[in-house]
């Protein structure tokens, strides 16, 4: 059982590290919800939709592990702000992207 000590030691380092990692980034993540006015889902939707471009609510709600009637109100809020729209394919009337606006183009 040689080497097991050492082991505990790294795995302890890199937990401590992690959780380091994550305090911070929901400190900044908050900070910014704050300043802006935006919940922790808003502003992951704004992130979310600035790195991968237009999305569809659906494939929103499947990567916040959200129903879709949850990403539904979020939508909303943010439409209202102004800071995403929702804009029907030519192609296909049925499909709805969400997009960001330049005002949360600007914000992300």
């Amino acid at each position: 059982m040689e080497g097991y000590p050492e082991n505990e030691t790294v795995i302890k380092e890199i937990v401590g590290a992690l959780r380091r990692l994550v305090k911070a980034v929901y400190l900044d993540s908050s900070k910014i919800s704050r300043q802006y006015g935006l919940t922790a889902a808003q502003s992951i939707v704004l992130r979310i939709l600035f790195h991968e471009g237009p999305l569809s609510s659906a494939d929103l709600s499947r990567r916040l592990y959200v129903t879709p009637s949850n990403m539904t109100g979020v939508i909303d809020r943010l439409e209202k702000k102004a800071l995403v729209e929702r804009v029907r394919q030519a192609a296909d009337r049925r499909v709805v992207l969400i997009t960001l606006t330049q005002s949360g183009n600007a914000l992300s």
